[in-house]
């Protein structure tokens, strides 16, 4: 029996011995640890953001914008360069009260409970391309969010578009 309890004994000791060794092992390294977490943090977090937001690059192949505003009629202009994609998707939503009447080309979705208008633009080639809006009240630029969605042809990324006021 003396000799199992001086076992244990020996056993709780080794233990005591390599977790206080390890313990302060782990109270040094901490910094390091941190910095190098802290590090490759900001470096995933560069990496995500830079790939993230090439849509708002000047050189994108689609940009759009409001150009004219005349009471209740607006246009919005998508000047569409190479490579040119396969198809745009332009957004609209409509401030509360306000109805699109009419539209050229016209509306793909009209959903009015939501007030989002929704146009597929197929087959565009390279150039400036306008769609006309027609709404029942006169409506500002600064009052309607718009953005395009579009798929870059050249980086295999999809791009989202805030449209330029």
């Amino acid at each position: 029996m003396n000799t199992r309890t001086d076992n244990r004994a020996l056993i709780r000791l080794t233990h005591n011995c390599i977790t206080s060794d390890s313990h302060k092992h782990a109270k040094q390294a901490r910094p390091y640890g941190l910095q190098l977490s802290a590090w490759l943090f900001f470096l995933i977090l560069t990496l995500f953001l830079c790939s993230s937001f090439p849509a708002w690059a000047e050189n994108e192949p689609v940009t759009a914008r409001f150009k004219s505003s005349k009471g209740q009629k607006l246009t919005v202009e998508l000047k569409v360069a190479r490579p040119v994609p396969g198809s745009v998707i332009f957004t609209l939503n409509l401030p509360e009260k306000v109805k699109l009447l009419e539209a050229d080309p016209p509306a793909g979705k009209y959903d009015t409970a939501k007030g989002q208008v929704k146009w597929l633009l197929r087959g565009l080639s390279p150039g400036t391309h306008g769609i006309t809006l027609h709404f029942s009240t006169g409506v500002s630029a600064d009052s309607l969010n718009a953005e395009v969605r579009y798929l870059n042809s050249a980086t295999g990324k999809l791009c989202i578009l805030p449209v330029k006021k």
